[in-house]
């Protein structure tokens, strides 16, 4: 199956599929994916998710009260791999957001995403049946749109108490083209080969480790704007009684 052929069956947007025939990330993750899978190839990427724990979703403690609600709609863990994202991790990833955005949203985003490691969980949809719509699909509508009034109160964003656009804890692939993709850009190209076959022998390994180090390495942190507020009046308040430096 050609390239042109394979994005055709894993994405319904034929613009995407002619960008996409354009980057080396897609490329580079279909062959691997096709190497580990083969003739499962195609079926195995609709029925495979990823959920991206920016260092906000981790730093606020969001991972179990997320993989709560997955397991509650289908989605089981079958791998975790620690990310550290950078400035050119996060223009690859959002490209086709950051086209749009301001060069202000841009740098903040950068603030954000960059303040410490993120968890990329890959998982499985144990509901999915033979015709039904890819797991990608499937967990983007139950996460819910990054604008509030836009969200259902079911969906996981609004579990999460996320009020803000920018500090919304968790991102994912929109579509199975989306998972290959994002999977070449936060995965190492060393590590990508063994983590298609572990996958495909259905090993989940120690993902739970994977998730306890990346929390390890980031304090926790509350994100309630009532709370930032009064750390921040204690810190102009504290300023002011010491007094000039």
């Amino acid at each position: 199956m050609t390239h042109t052929e394979t994005l055709s069956t894993l994405t319904v947007l034929p613009d995407k599929a002619d960008r996409y025939l354009g980057e080396v990330f897609f490329r580079e993750a279909w062959e691997e994916w096709s190497a580990a899978w083969g003739t499962e190839a195609v079926e195995a990427a609709g029925a495979h998710a990823a959920m991206l724990f920016k260092p906000d979703g981790v730093a606020a403690r969001m991972i179990d009260p997320a993989i709560e609600f997955l397991a509650e709609h289908g989605f089981t863990p079958a791998a975790a791999i620690a990310v550290d994202l950078d400035r050119g991790t996060t223009r690859w990833l959002w490209l086709y957001r950051f086209n749009v955005a301001s060069v202000d949203r841009v740098r903040l985003h950068d603030l954000v995403n960059t303040a410490g490691p993120g968890l990329l969980l890959v998982l499985r949809d144990r509901h999915r049946g033979p015709g039904d719509i890819p797991a990608t699909v499937r967990l983007t509508d139950l996460k819910g749109p990054s604008r509030p009034e836009r969200r259902r109160p079911d969906q996981l964003r609004s579990r999460l108490g996320v009020s803000d656009r920018l500090i919304n804890f968790v991102h994912t692939s929109d579509e199975p083209a989306d998972l290959l993709r994002e999977l070449a850009i936060l995965v190492a190209p060393a590590a990508r080969p063994a983590l298609f076959a572990a996958l495909a022998a259905g090993d989940p390994g120690a993902w739970s480790a994977t998730r306890r180090q990346v929390e390890d390495a980031l304090p926790p942190h509350s994100f309630d704007g009532d709370a930032a507020a009064g750390r921040i009046r204690a810190q102009a308040e504290a300023a002011l009684a010491a007094g000039p430096a």
